[in-house]
């Protein structure tokens, strides 16, 4: 699994303490008919398919919010709150079961450019949209989520769909969201993919 499991324990530690952990287990948007584990925060969103969900994420469940979520249920956990169970309703409000591959069909390029503001790492990736191209920024924690160095060789990504980034393989897909920022967008926009396009080039997702 291309997952950096030291990366995902700070990630749902700081969901759970903050603006909460949705942990859940239900349909796979992977694979027809099976289950798969749901693990998602602030900024990201994680499907692992049932039979590949190693001991050690479901140790990371159990440590930071005492659960494992059972067959078809879906919870939101917060350390100064109860447990929300999330009916099925309500779940397309937290992105649950909404991942199509389909949808994501702009490959990106990686780049060393990186800003850094409010204590803050955020790393420029560019995509293109139509004929024009597109840099967008992502918080460098994000990036570093995806890079288990052992296991990425088999991953694809990422591509995006508008704010969106996937990564994936065959039993595991990792969304992350882009940020917004006007000044990528408009002032550095013309400077930041000059520069990608004329001295980086990196293969897209490989981000060291």
């Amino acid at each position: 699994m291309f997952i950096n499991v030291r990366v995902l324990k700070n990630l749902m530690k700081a969901a759970y303490k903050a603006a909460g952990l949705i942990l859940g287990r239900c349909e796979s948007t992977i694979k027809e008919g099976e289950l798969a584990y749901i693990i998602a925060g602030l900024g990201f969103q994680i499907v692992i398919e049932e039979t590949s969900m190693t001991k050690e994420i479901k140790g990371l469940m159990m440590s930071i919010a005492g659960i494992i979520p059972e067959e078809e249920r879906v919870y939101k956990l917060r350390e100064d709150m109860d447990t929300e169970e999330i009916e099925d309703k309500d779940k397309g409000k937290y992105g649950i079961g909404t991942i199509s591959i389909m949808k994501f069909n702009e490959m990106c390029r990686g780049s060393n450019l990186i800003i850094e503001e409010a204590g803050r790492q955020r790393r420029i990736v560019l995509s293109t949209e139509g004929n024009r191209s597109v840099a967008k920024t992502v918080l460098e924690i994000m990036i570093a989520l995806v890079n288990n160095a052992k296991e990425k060789n088999d991953r694809i990504g990422p591509v995006r769909d508008e704010n969106k980034l996937l990564w994936y393989d065959q039993d595991c897909r990792v969304l992350i969201y882009t940020m917004s920022d006007e000044n990528i967008e408009n002032t550095l926009v013309k400077d930041v993919i000059k520069y990608i396009e004329s001295e980086v080039n990196i293969e897209y997702g490989e981000y060291e």
